[in-house]
């Protein structure tokens, strides 16, 4: 009886670990969310610097809607092509690499190319950039 509690404590425990590592829409999302909130901020101080600070204000509610629009199509497109390590691999290469690039392991980054990822995330950004007006927005306030 004390064998049998032992392995099924030492069984939750294993499941709650392996549980801890997954990935869930949800997280992929808010860690997309942020990485490329981030790469906006940077991009302010970068290719953006010349814009004002009212055309900032302007711009930003567009850059917040392409931001949830490439977001939503990325993640949609990992959770149909990925396996759930290579998602947990990618979710951690937003948050922990900061450049959604690189993913620890050979066999996630095998996975990700074979799926074409990269080719899906550039083909979600074009059509959010389309799709929210920030293109669009960019270029009027760039005349």
């Amino acid at each position: 009886m004390k064998h049998t509690l032992t392995a099924l404590l030492l069984g939750l425990f294993t499941a709650s670990a392996v549980a801890a590592e997954s990935v869930n829409r949800s997280d992929l999302y808010a860690s997309c969310i942020v990485y490329q909130n981030t790469k906006w901020k940077a991009g302010l101080s970068g290719t953006l610097n010349y814009l004002t600070a009212p055309q900032i204000a302007q711009l930003e509610p567009y850059s917040f809607e392409l931001i949830k629009q490439e977001c939503g199509c990325t993640v949609t497109a990992a959770f149909k092509s990925l396996s759930e390590d290579t998602i947990v691999a990618y979710n951690k290469s937003l948050t922990d690499n900061g450049d959604g690039i690189t993913l620890g392991t050979d066999a996630a980054a095998k996975e990700f190319k074979k799926a074409g990822m990269m080719d899906k995330k550039i083909a979600c950004t074009m059509k959010s950039l389309d799709s929210s007006g920030y293109d669009q927005e960019l270029k009027g306030l760039s005349k």
